[in-house]
């Protein structure tokens, strides 16, 4: 049951994805100077991991988990830089302030969200919309982290392939940095 409900979140998502907004995200972040992400609460893990990601391949991309430190990221934007809120609900007070601040200081914006509607996507040049959902076991859906970590490796994927000759060159660098800490 809980393998069913999961994939039918991801064709679900599929189904509703606007490929073109997809495509231009990730235009916008390989063209992107620097890439700033805010999220709280449970959406914090996949900001983490997409982070941690486009560092690997070669991109600048900052996260805090704490509110001030975005805040503070998102007003040192420019116009060169993109900015991206993921939130579940789209209503995180923190996300979406840090998300508008960066629109207005000139970023391009992209919102990944489950709600279109949601005051996130007001600030978003690009929202990308996944579905889900509900549980019956608690409030929060249990399937949107799956599909929000499944959009965000679709824009890593689409990373990677975009700048396949960069990226070969900047996990070289990371891995070769980082062999000491494995066995």
């Amino acid at each position: 049951k809980a393998m069913t409900v999961g994939l039918r979140s991801l064709e679900e998502t599929l189904r509703i994805l606007d490929l073109a907004v997809l495509e231009e995200t990730i235009q916008a972040l390989c063209d992107a100077h620097q890439i700033v992400l805010f999220a709280s609460g449970n959406s914090i893990p996949i900001a983490m991991d997409f982070n941690f990601r486009l560092t690997k391949i070669g991109l600048t991309s900052r996260f805090s988990i704490d509110p001030t430190m975005q805040e503070m990221y998102a007003s040192l934007t420019t116009s060169q830089d993109v900015a991206i809120g993921i939130s579940h609900t789209g209503s995180s007070k923190d996300t979406v302030y840090a998300l508008e601040l960066a629109k207005q200081h000139g970023a391009r914006t992209i919102c990944i969200t489950n709600h279109s509607d949601a005051p996130l996507t007001r600030h978003g040049d690009l929202c990308l919309i996944t579905a889900s959902r509900v549980s019956h076991f608690r409030e929060e859906r249990m399937d949107s982290n799956l599909a929000m970590v499944a959009l965000t490796e679709a824009v890593y994927v689409g990373i990677c392939i975009a700048r396949s000759d960069e990226m070969v060159q900047a996990v070289s660098k990371t891995v070769r940095a980082t062999e000491h800490r494995k066995y």
